[in-house]
């Protein structure tokens, strides 16, 4: 009946709006006319948030709400010819699905729409109720029935598939819009520009396109992505492309805006509150990033990282060449997606040493019009620096707009600053929902257990901070080391990050060592350092009295505690391995179209319970 629904309300669906657009849009460098005036009345919008909800106090302990966002690539196999293409028609199930549920009792999901025609991104129709052992023993089924519903809501042969990168985006014909396998054409990419993605596949919605040429317009030239390419026994140094040798090159940001994410949004008691979880919380995006590795391949190449984030900060990097120049006065230090540069919280945990990296260059008045209300310097510098940024896509009928109710000029410039940790505040002045932090450097897990898995560590880690008071913090350079880090390939086994033994003092100096993910997890007795793990057991043995949670939680926690050993594989492993043990491989670090197909086939059967699961990560 689902099916049938789908094709009844398809030709309706596909005229609707989405994502409500207000006039038409401006991008640059048309917006740039406007950039001035859009960032100071998004400095005014963000002063009349923080009056209406500086006061505002919730939630006591363990009872933060918190959502979780899954992204999606939604794949068709055509399996007579042994091929898998990802389906641009994602938006119109999109549309379709949340109409078909709106009303239906015991709704548990909704979709939304990411940048790839190709794309989704899946939220509980209600937040979790809190941070407690019992909801987060219930993650990996919760996880489960959402994929559940979702592949049973698609036409035949379709399926979503939860895989940082899709493998062959960008090589050759690796996108269809349903059963229409026609070539598309790269002639048509007015927007991109690209020799290898096709701008016909990018979300519809206006701010999608016109954020990828806003992107290409203002730094003057087209997005360059670079990533090391995997050397093998055959490979050819040149293989793709005699530009770059040794490089996969990749030129448009579809390329990293196209990868599926794992993100985590938490509730907080009040704004000190959700300022000091987005410091200590930056500390694991490193961390945490490296143990959820699992994007070793782009365009149709084996390469030698493991990890996206790199790739989506050069895809939707905005700077002029002149802005890249560390000597000039123009310098802009990181992408609009990358890690944080600073640290906002005024606890007297996070020193002024901790901020030690290069600043951003932010308007005196701008800090002036944040200072005279109230705002404190290391919040009113933070936002003076998302204000910094230029607005890159803009909407004829939302430019002049009443500040005092609308957040559309500050919510325009926070949605395209990407950092590893976003601090969020409330939506509008008379908003229920307090001051929230998004966790953000995740790669979406290749299985529902490890995407649980991922998701409850995060949690236990929130817990730690606000139960038992834990001091993480590092300074900023330590963390942007550790990123670099990270992204190699298994990191998760062979590299050191920089972290503090001294966490359970607020006032003194960090004491830093380098410690395996293994040892921050686990502790390491030489550094005096007791880990992670023996202080979430604490919190599971007093807190998880019901029958299977302590198993279930212990079950997530063990697992990960197994893959920092070496025990089990992080996604990124186990692709690189099935494709260099695939019978097609000819060891030149290329991915064949029936490898990708083999390798799609099999993540879909595990995921629907007609292949074995976490066995396969086994080393």
């Amino acid at each position: 009946m689902i099916k049938q629904s789908l094709k009844r309300i398809h030709k309706e669906l596909r005229s609707m709006a989405y994502l409500g657009v207000q006039g038409q849009p401006i991008i640059f460098p048309e917006a740039a006319k406007y950039a001035e005036y859009i960032k100071e009345h998004a400095i005014e919008q963000f002063i009349n948030l923080y009056k209406a909800h500086k006061k505002k106090q919730q939630n006591t302990a363990r009872s933060y709400k918190w959502g979780s966002e899954i992204e999606y690539h939604v794949v068709r196999f055509d399996h007579a010819n042994k091929v898998a293409k990802l389906d641009f028609r994602a938006h119109e199930y999109i549309n379709m699905f949340n109409d078909f549920f709106k009303d239906r009792p015991g709704k548990s999901v909704i979709l939304q729409h990411e940048y790839g025609g190709w794309m989704f991104e899946a939220i509980p129709s209600v937040p979790f109720p809190d941070l407690s052992c019992s909801t987060f023993a219930k993650l990996a089924n919760c996880y489960r029935t959402q994929r559940s519903i979702i592949r049973n809501f698609l036409p035949k042969d379709t399926t979503v598939i939860t895989i940082p990168s899709y493998p062959m985006l960008g090589s050759g014909q690796y996108a269809s819009y349903g059963e229409d396998m026609s070539p598309l054409s790269h002639k048509d990419n007015k927007y991109s520009q690209s020799l290898f993605t096709f701008d016909k596949a990018i979300n519809t919605h206006p701010r999608f396109p016109g954020l990828t040429k806003s992107i290409r317009m203002r730094r003057g030239r087209k997005v360059e992505i670079k990533v090391p390419l995997f050397m093998d026994e055959n490979t050819s140094t040149t293989i793709d492309t005699t530009s770059f040798p040794g490089w996969i090159y990749m030129d448009s940001m579809a390329f990293g805006m196209g990868c599926c994410c794992l993100q985590l949004t938490v509730d907080s008691s009040n704004i000190d509150h959700a300022k000091l979880l987005s410091d200590q919380l930056h500390v694991f995006s490193p961390i945490f990033a490296a143990l959820s590795a699992a994007t070793p391949a782009y365009k149709g190449f084996l390469s030698e990282q493991d990890l996206r984030l790199n790739v989506v900060e050069q895809c939707v990097d905005d700077r002029t060449k002149n802005e890249l120049i560390v000597d000039s006065p123009h310098y802009v230090p990181k992408s609009r997606y990358s890690m944080i540069n600073h640290y906002i919280s005024s606890n007297p945990c996070v020193m002024e040493h901790h901020n030690d990296a290069p600043s951003f260059k932010v308007k005196e008045s701008h800090m002036d019009m944040l200072s005279k209300a109230g705002i404190d310097p290391r919040l009113a510098y933070h936002i003076a620096a998302v204000c910094s940024r230029d607005p890159l896509v803009l909407f004829s009928k939302a430019i002049e707009l009443d500040d005092t109710n609308e957040t559309t000029h500050f919510e325009n410039l926070q949605s395209t600053n990407w950092n590893s940790v976003r601090f969020k505040p409330p939506s509008n002045v008379k908003a229920t929902m307090g001051w929230r932090i998004e966790f953000r450097p995740l790669d979406v897990q290749l299985t529902d257990y490890e995407n649980a898995a991922m998701a409850a560590l995060v949690g236990f880690v929130v817990r730690l901070i606000n139960d038992k008071h834990l001091n993480f913090i590092i300074p900023i350079s330590k963390c942007d080391e550790n990123m670099k880090r990270a992204h190699k390939k298994n990191a998760v086994i062979t590299e050191k990050f920089y972290f503090r033994t001294n966490i359970e003092n607020n006032k003194e100096k960090e004491r830093l060592t380098e410690m395996t993910i293994s040892e921050i997890i686990e502790g390491k007795p030489s550094e005096n350092y007791k880990g992670l793990l023996p202080r979430m057991k604490e919190i599971i043995e007093k807190e998880a009295t019901l029958k299977g949670e302590k198993e279930e939680v212990m079950g997530y926690l063990g697992f990960l505690k197994d893959r920092a050993r070496g025990k089990y594989k992080t996604g990124a492993k186990f692709i690189r391995e099935y494709i260099l043990n695939h019978k097609d491989y000819k060891k030149d670090s290329i991915i064949t179209p029936e490898i990708n197909y083999d390798l799609m086939n099999l993540l879909d059967r595990i995921n629907s319970g007609t292949e074995k699961n976490l066995e396969i990560y086994k080393s």
